[in-house]
């Protein structure tokens, strides 16, 4: 017989009810911030994407191909301030249960929305230091090291731990997995800041057992701020030791955390200052980092 589906009801015979992205979560995704019909840090986001196709055993994708495709789809959304695009890659069809097929067509979803964001004044001034409040989540990471860094499609824990922060009124919540070992938000990097007398220290949560390696905390890194950066392996005791406290990813760039629920009877204070120069670094690069390039 041959293969059949309904849709709410309804029959259909469109590919996406056959896609082993939908059926499997088999595929990746990368979410860009882009500004006038242009991508920003583009290079970090293919470098996310070849990466995905060699760990996930998906084959290539033809770059002057997507490039051609991102390219049509910004132009026709005709968004002329900041938006968001969305690339997610599947595996396409075929295979006889979880067993991929040998040779995948894979396909390639483009979605264009709304940012988060109002055009800055100019590319000097940036966009202002969004201040959060954020809370520890009782839904934990999962622990897979195969697929640990990784922006694949299987984010489920990620969904129950965001609908636990919108649930509270905060705006982002803090993952730890069940060993106990901070890995990230709920759609964020995350970075302690500590401030000694040899210098201020960029803390990160090591990823070798879950979490995503996020574009805009890879640049960062690489910027030329006035941080000795250290990935390491945190626990909640690292939360309550730190001066400064910030989360990152591509579409809302750096957002200080001004406080932190740790649970009921105890909420931590943060300083917002030692964010701000990282901040405005991030975005003076940024925005200077438009196009395929």
């Amino acid at each position: 017989m041959k293969h059949q589906a309904w849709l709410n009801g309804e029959p259909t015979n469109q590919a996406l009810a056959y896609d082993r992205g939908l059926a499997y979560g088999d595929g990746f995704f990368t979410t860009i911030l882009c500004y006038q019909q242009q991508p920003l840090n583009w290079s970090a986001h293919w470098q996310r994407i070849q990466a995905s196709l060699q760990r996930l055993r998906l084959g290539v994708v033809n770059k002057t191909q997507l490039v051609n495709e991102l390219r049509t789809a910004l132009t026709q959304s005709a968004a002329d301030d900041f938006c968001v695009l969305k690339l997610i890659v599947t595996r396409g069809l075929g295979g006889r249960g979880y067993t991929p097929p040998e040779s995948a067509e894979l396909h390639r979803l483009i979605y264009i929305g709304p940012a988060p964001l109002s055009a800055p004044l100019s590319l000097e001034k940036g966009v202002s230091l969004n201040k959060i409040s954020a809370m520890v989540c009782q839904t934990a990471a999962s622990i897979n090291s195969s697929l640990a860094g990784l922006k694949h499609l299987n984010r489920l824990e990620n969904v129950l731990a965001r609908d636990e922060v919108v649930a509270n009124g905060y705006d982002e919540g803090l993952m730890f997995n069940e060993l106990g070992h901070l890995i990230g938000g709920t759609q964020s990097n995350v970075v302690l800041i500590r401030q000694t007398a040899k210098g201020d220290q960029a803390l990160t949560p090591k990823l070798t057992l879950g979490g995503v390696q996020g574009t805009c905390l890879s640049a960062l890194r690489n910027l030329k701020l006035d941080l000795k950066w250290q990935e390491k392996t945190m626990t909640l005791k690292d939360l309550t030791e730190t001066d400064a406290l910030f989360v990152c990813n591509a579409v809302r760039g750096v957002q200080a955390v001004k406080k932190l629920r740790i649970s009921d009877q105890q909420t931590i204070a943060f300083a917002v200052e030692p964010i701000e120069p990282i901040h405005q670094a991030w975005w003076l690069w940024n925005l200077n980092q438009q196009g395929f390039n």
